[in-house]
């Protein structure tokens, strides 16, 4: 079974917190400076497609979320479908 979790698109207080939770991540990323079993060319790939995303009006914060949760399974060396 394939579970998701889904928060509401129009809740303002939700979107803040799923925007601070990606910004965090990345920066985080950025910190510790280790890609992982993938490269940085790769990271900075997804990371722009994340801002992109986040950056219209109304921000994809789905897709934002999916391109990050591929850059986890990137840095953790699963090859991604």
């Amino acid at each position: 079974m394939n579970a998701q979790l889904v928060l509401p698109s129009d809740d303002p207080e939700a979107s803040a917190i799923r925007l601070r939770l990606l910004a965090e991540w990345w920066s985080a990323l950025r910190t510790t400076g280790d890609a992982g079993a993938t490269t940085w060319e790769v990271l900075e790939e997804l990371e722009q497609k994340v801002t992109d995303c986040i950056t219209i009006d109304p921000p994809d914060l789905g897709r934002a979320e999916s391109l990050t949760a591929q850059a986890m399974h990137l840095i953790a060396g699963h090859t991604v479908l």
